[in-house]
C-alpha cells in the first residue's frame, strides 16, 4: 500500500473516532446534566501493550475517556503515520494495535451511557445474537412503544402471528435487561 493511501486510511480512522466516539460522549454528557461525571458508570478497560500479550486493567469514566484516552489514541495514530512515512511499518502496526485496543475500551465505556436501539439483543424467534449494525427497517417491529429486532427476514413474519402473551414470553428470554440473559453468562 502506498503512503498516500495509508495517510488517507489514517485520516478516515481519525474521523471515525470523532464521529463514533466524540458525538456519543457529548450526547451522554449533555443527557447527564450537572452530575459528577467522575462518578458515572465505569467500565473495565484492557489496553494493549506494544509488542506483547500483556494487558493492564484500568477503570475508566467518560471524563477520563474524553480528557485522556482519546488524545492518547490520536497521538498513537500520529505516531503510526510518521512511522509509515519513514518506512517503519512494524512500528506503525504496533501503534495501530494500541489504538485498536484503546478504541475497543472507549467503545465499552461509552456504550454504558447510550440507550440501546432495541429492547433485545437476541432474536425472540430464533434466539440468534442481534448485531444492531445489520438490522434493517424490515427486521424491526414496534411492540408496546419499543423496538424489537430480528435476525432474519422470516422472523418478523413469525412474530406477527404470535399473541401478546406469546410475544411477552419470547421477549422475556431475550430482553437486554432480562434476568434470563444474565443466567447465560459465564
Amino acid at each position: 500500500m502506498n503512503r498516500t493511501k495509508v495517510i488517507k486510511l489514517m485520516s478516515v480512522c481519525i474521523a471515525t473516532i470523532v464521529v463514533f466516539i466524540g458525538f456519543p460522549l457529548a450526547l451522554a454528557q449533555s443527557q447527564s446534566g450537572h452530575e459528577n461525571h467522575s462518578q458515572m458508570n465505569t467500565n473495565m478497560m484492557q489496553m494493549g501493550q506494544s509488542g506483547s500479550e500483556q494487558t493492564k486493567t484500568e477503570v475508566i469514566s467518560l471524563e477520563k475517556v474524553h480528557s485522556e484516552q482519546i488524545p492518547v489514541a490520536l497521538q498513537h495514530i500520529e505516531t503510526a503515520i510518521n512511522a509509515i512515512e519513514t518506512g517503519r511499518n512494524n512500528d506503525a502496526l504496533a501503534e495501530l494495535r494500541n489504538v485498536k485496543f484503546m478504541i475497543a475500551a472507549i467503545d465499552n465505556a461509552v456504550s454504558q451511557h447510550i440507550t440501546p436501539k432495541f429492547i433485545n439483543n437476541k432474536c425472540p424467534i430464533m434466539g440468534s445474537a442481534i448485531n444492531p449494525a445489520n438490522v434493517t427497517e424490515d427486521l424491526i417491529r414496534e411492540y408496546k412503544g419499543q423496538k424489537v429486532a430480528f435476525c432474519c427476514k422470516m422472523c418478523p413474519a413469525e412474530w406477527n402471528k404470535l399473541s401478546d402473551t406469546e410475544k411477552e414470553a419470547k421477549l422475556a428470554k431475550v430482553r437486554i435487561d432480562s434476568p434470563a440473559q444474565g443466567e447465560n453468562k459465564i
